[in-house]
């Protein structure tokens, strides 16, 4: 079987693969309304089993969560500027661009609002304090990646190629400065960086309960030289995490099953504890896999270097230009899936010397849902097609990831010590 040497290699990059989509709590491509009818019809032609329905089980998952609603009414900007249109410039800068450079083209005033203008904007009474006139400011202007140089942005912004794009901003004069509004986001527009802080603020979850089930399933047919071999893999992770009291409880169980031709199948589980608590300042760890006792262990055992690293969605987002605004919370675009597939996975070793991402038949969704103002909810369904030919054999590939996360009991959850 030296002709399927490489399998190691690709079963792991699979796994990367997984990983890398779970890490942003599964950059997806969802039905966007804009696509293209082709694509329609090439979904429409699959076998129903490799088709996600972002649709199904949308309504039972809220009812599972407490519903949905928001908080955030708007925000101001924390820093004063001394012109209207140097807190435009800020505004597009800081909730527009994200992590990409603006290149301002032109700055121009539409003029005061009256008094029923402001009215409507639902400014909220801690935030309109001070405040003597509210004016309207339209900023155009074009993007680039950070890495370009300042005189290729300047260019940049002169070239008549460059794709320009034009942003209403209302910036707030109160005694002596200006700065600028942050309204709630537009159904089916980009969130904004204010917003988009608003539902990820880790304060909201220093009492709460995390669970999340991942599921990965993954199918090889490969041939080599007449040789025919067929892998399946699965797993399963189911995650739950609570926190309260400066205590956190922390329990992870595995499930994974291999199969492949002239081989011994192979199953597999796995489960961990860990338990940890602050006091006067230190954090206290026991650790526990399978059935040995407690251990006294440090945060680096479980892969940690702080506590604060426990709380649900540190790291599992993105730069918050990729979501749009819907009724429930906000969901990742199709191109915006793909430009953060891109990044992620070229970074991954060996990936790209196997397969291009642009080949690559994905077809998911991935939604994320606020309640009281919180990122209490997500849920994701992927299905991802590929194709490799090297060393003289030739596989096709298909995977499938499925992902629910929750976090619920804010306020109510109680962690004991589980050694007790």
């Amino acid at each position: 079987m030296k002709k399927f040497s490489f399998f190691r290699s690709v079963l792991l990059i699979l796994l990367a693969l997984a990983l890398v989509m779970s890490m942003a709590c599964f950059a997806g491509c969802d039905r966007d309304d804009d696509d293209d009818d082709d694509d329609d019809d090439d979904r429409k032609k699959k076998d129903p089993q490799t088709q996600v329905d972002a649709d199904d089980g949308r309504d039972d998952f809220i009812d599972d969560i407490g519903g949905v609603s928001d908080t955030f009414r708007g925000a101001v900007s924390e820093e004063s500027y001394d012109t209207p249109e140097d807190a435009a410039v800020a505004f597009v800068e800081s909730e527009v661009v994200g992590s990409k450079n603006a290149n301002i083209v032109d700055t121009v005033s539409k003029g005061e609002l009256s008094n029923s203008e402001i009215a409507d904007l639902d400014i909220p009474a801690d935030l309109s304090e001070g405040m003597q006139s509210v004016e309207l400011m339209e900023v155009e202007y074009t993007v680039s990646d950070a890495s370009i140089s300042a005189s290729s942005v300047q260019n940049l912004a002169k070239g008549s190629a460059s794709k320009t794009y034009k942003v209403k901003v209302y910036v707030i004069k109160y005694t002596i400065d200006w700065k600028y509004f942050v309204p709630m986001p537009v159904t089916g527009e980009t969130i904004s960086k204010s917003y988009y802080d608003s539902v990820f603020n880790s304060e909201k979850f220093a009492n709460c309960t995390y669970e999340s089930t991942n599921t990965i399933s993954a199918v090889i047919d490969a041939e080599a030289q007449g040789q025919k071999q067929k892998i399946t893999m699965d797993i399963e992770i189911y995650q739950i995490v609570k926190y309260a009291d400066n205590k956190v409880y922390f329990e992870q169980r595995t499930k994974s099953s291999q199969k492949a031709t002239g081989m011994e199948d192979t199953v597999s589980e796995e489960v961990m504890y860990a338990y940890m608590e602050e006091v006067d300042g230190e954090i206290i760890t026991y650790v526990k896999t399978g059935d040995s006792g407690w251990i006294e262990g440090e945060l680096t055992f479980i892969g940690l270097s702080s506590m604060k690293e426990m709380r649900p969605f540190y790291n599992q987002y993105l730069d918050y230009t990729y979501f749009t605004r819907e009724d429930y919370g906000f969901k990742l675009g199709r191109e915006s899936a793909r430009e953060y597939m891109r990044q992620a996975l070229g970074a991954t070793p060996g990936f790209s010397n196997l397969i291009d991402i642009d080949t690559m038949d994905i077809d998911m969704y991935a939604e994320y849902y606020v309640n009281e103002g919180a990122l209490s909810g997500m849920r994701t369904d992927a299905v991802i097609g590929m194709e490799i030919v090297q060393q003289g054999t030739e596989m096709e590939m298909t995977e499938r990831v499925t992902a629910i996360a929750t976090c619920t009991n804010y306020g109510t959850t109680v962690v004991e010590n589980p050694m007790k």
